[in-house]
């Protein structure tokens, strides 16, 4: 104690002074640091948000303890970057939802890029956030997302309407409330997208919901056969073409025939 008070008095009142003032501000800089590092974990959990749907969401995080923020204008959600996947899917259980993966094509599209490029780059955007979402399931090893986005026409008989399939490597059975938040998931990423209009068939192709009808899909008619087929011819090309050009770089769509 008596060395203490020693050093306290060869310091003097000056320097202690000072000492605390640089103490007190490397605390006020330690403290910045950690403060923009918790911020930085935040990511969009959805955007493009009506603020109906924005309140909801707000209520389910709150009801879940889930810490988020809310855009100054009341149209995106931000939530922990490590729990955007599994909230989505647990939102979508809730028939809740919205865009999603527009923040990472905002960073990634390079200035000057063409109009059809950015369409796609847009497409790749959604479809790889939605990858992660639906593998964020227990039942769920991998998926692929395959979007096609709507095309207006001046007549209407010539337009195309948004579809999407979805392909799900299972470790089992999955349950139908599943299958139908998997269904709702994507439609609400999708510009005019329907849940129907959304099928999933898993890694055996087995054909779990048929697009143009609500629910679980039955077995054993054309339309089923020819989805499995389309969805296995379409798997098979990519899984052909990805070495050689790179992963997530190949799009295959597929319209096959039965008699």
């Amino acid at each position: 104690m008596e060395q203490v008070k020693g050093l306290i008095a060869q310091l003097g009142a000056k320097r202690l002074i000072i000492m605390g003032g640089v103490a007190a501000l490397i605390m006020a800089a330690l403290a910045m640091v950690a403060l923009r590092g918790e911020n930085s974990t935040m990511g969009f959990l959805y955007t493009d948000l009506d603020p109906s749907a924005a309140a909801a969401i707000s209520e389910k995080l709150k009801a879940q303890n889930v810490p988020f923020e809310l855009s100054a204008d009341g149209t995106a959600v931000m939530a922990p970057v490590d729990k955007l996947a599994e909230l989505r899917m647990a939102m979508a259980g809730e028939k809740l939802g919205g865009k999603i993966g527009y923040e990472v094509l905002d960073e990634e599209q390079p200035f000057g890029v063409s109009a059809s490029r950015a369409k796609m780059n847009e497409t790749r955007a959604i479809e790889g956030e939605l990858v992660r979402s639906i593998q964020s399931l227990d039942a769920v090893s991998g998926a692929r997302v395959h979007i096609v986005m709507p095309e207006r026409a001046m007549f209407a008989a010539e337009a195309r309407p948004a579809t999407a399939s979805v392909t799900v490597k299972t470790k089992g059975r999955l349950p139908a409330e599943t299958i139908q938040a998997i269904r709702y998931l994507v439609s609400s990423a999708v510009p005019e997208l329907s849940p129907e209009s959304v099928s999933i068939v898993d890694q055996s192709g087995a054909l779990l919901a048929r697009a143009g009808e609500q629910g679980a899909a039955g077995g054993g008619s054309v339309d089923e056969r020819q989805s499995q087929i389309e969805a296995k011819m379409r798997e098979e090309i990519i899984a052909l073409l990805e070495p050689i050009v790179g992963q997530g770089k190949v799009r295959a769509e597929v319209a096959a025939q039965i008699d």
